[in-house]
């Protein structure tokens, strides 16, 4: 629910529904024990009239305001600004904040929406860490680093990092160092493992969780291309060795740019630096790149849908690049997806060590399966549903236009396309089918926050049960 009074602000003269703000404190004072939302509305009360104006909310003595806290004032999704938190000679013993907005709304009419604030915390990310998108990274900082470059301590956020956890150090998209934390308390010590003979880290520099305790939510597996070189048709590609992943044997592993599916590989040999991977010339839309996103594919997710296989066109038809050592066997029925869509369901026979023959009568389906589509052998456990596409976005502030779907309040969504996975909270729909939302970052870099791009689409994550296919109807996975 919204609890919302009308207010004096900008030294106006209108007089606050003080009835409202006491019902809101008792509310809050109920809820107290239960979580409160990430971003929450708060009770504008006004404040004195000065000449740049101010504006005041009601707050709780119990959950004080920080320094680094900011208020979004907002007059609809067509204008907001950004507000400071100013000190008070009361120590704010009085139940109330008071806020400088950075620049002035333009004054309110009859018809207009009504002005509105929301407290964004400075610890947001952390607030939202237990459903942070596995697809969005989760950074921490750098903050000194000991003699000889050979150890570092972190200053981390979200749930607390342990002993072996580890943290990925990349430069213009190459991975140049692994940290691996020795010692947890107030600040993190990590050994530093370096995986380029140059690698040079300094204070203030972002660094990866690796892997986040949100991938690891979903059992995925993911590091990055740190060298690729030509072999014959194909490539030899030197990717950053996961911490903690023992493989047994030979692994398949898929490759990503930007979200985009890129190719596929099998890694032949591995030290305690590198995996070293073979890349397939038949599975494959691009050429793999330094930076390129790699991902584990184990038997283990193929069968309950946390990863796929692709197909790929071959003489005598189509084929998946997934065989008896990833568990697949003759019969067996699979369900093909193109850019998240159900496409129909295939069946698999001849199967081989590495890959598959795919059959379809082709009847019913608004499509054939071709080339480079996702082949699952269970309903897909997790999916990003788009919600709506960024409108305009600045100094952290994002307008979007809904999909018709729903859109949550203060869930993160993934912008698409984004390198490292930007997330966005909405804290205010419109019936005009726009919102507004607010960036979030885990470990804010210095100078201007992320700003999507006009048109990336806003993608929700969802959780299914991983449904067997032949107990399921093909309309189901839609």
């Amino acid at each position: 629910m919204i609890y919302n009074a009308p207010c004096t602000t900008y030294g106006s003269k209108a007089r606050c529904n003080v009835t409202a703000a006491i019902a809101w404190l008792m509310v809050l004072g109920v809820h107290a024990s239960g979580d409160p939302a990430p971003v929450a509305e708060a009770v504008l009360v006004g404040g004195a009239p000065q000449p740049s104006g101010h504006v005041e909310i009601i707050s709780d003595a119990r959950a004080p305001i920080g320094d680094s806290d900011r208020l979004l004032l907002t007059r609809g999704v067509g204008a907001w600004t950004w507000c400071r938190p100013e000190p008070r000679g009361d120590g704010g013993t009085t139940g109330r904040a008071r806020f400088r907005p950075l620049r002035e709304l333009p004054a309110g009419r009859d018809g207009d929406y009504p002005l509105r604030a929301f407290l964004v915390p400075a610890d947001l990310a952390s607030r939202l860490s237990e459903h942070w998108p596995a697809e969005a990274e989760w950074c921490d900082t750098v903050e000194t680093v000991g003699p000889g470059q050979e150890m570092v301590w972190l200053r981390t956020s979200g749930p607390p990092p342990a002993v072996d956890d580890a943290w990925l150090l990349r430069e213009a998209a190459q991975p140049i160092a692994r940290l691996e934390a020795v010692w947890v308390g107030e600040r993190t010590g990590c050994r530093v493992v370096k995986l380029v003979a140059d690698a040079w880290i300094a204070a203030g520099d972002r660094v990866v969780r690796w892997p986040g305790w949100a991938s690891r939510r979903v059992a995925r597996c993911w590091t990055v291309v740190a060298h690729a070189e030509p072999l014959g048709d194909v490539q030899r590609v030197w990717v950053a060795a996961p911490p903690g992943v023992a493989l047994r044997g030979e692994a398949t592993v898929d490759f990503e740019r930007g979200g985009r599916f890129v190719g596929s590989g099998v890694v032949e040999r591995r030290d305690a630096r590198f995996w070293f991977v073979r890349t397939s010339g038949e599975v494959r839309a691009d050429r793999v790149r330094v930076g390129d996103e790699c991902r584990l594919r184990t038997p283990e997710l193929l069968a309950t849908g946390g990863a796929a296989a692709r197909l790929f066109a071959a003489p005598g038809g189509l084929f998946v690049n997934a065989g008896e050592a990833d568990g697949v066997r003759g019969g067996m029925t699979g369900l093909v997806y193109r850019e998240g869509r159900f496409v129909g369901e295939v069946w698999l026979e001849g199967v081989q060590a590495g890959y598959a023959s795919v059959r379809t009568n082709g009847e019913g389906l608004p499509s054939p399966p071709r080339a480079l589509d996702e082949l699952y052998l269970a309903r897909p456990e997790r999916g990003l549903t788009e919600v709506g596409t960024v409108v305009s976005a600045s100094e952290g502030v994002v307008v979007a236009s809904l999909s018709g779907r729903e859109a949550p309040l203060n869930e993160p969504l993934l912008v698409e396309g984004q390198g490292g996975g930007v997330v966005v909270v909405l804290v205010l729909r419109e019936s005009s089918g726009r919102a507004l939302g607010v960036v979030v970052e885990s470990a804010p870099a210095d100078g201007a926050p992320a700003a999507p791009a006009p048109g990336a689409r806003l993608l929700r994550a969802a959780t299914g049960a991983g449904a067997r296919p032949d107990n399921s109807k093909g309309k189901e996975h839609g």
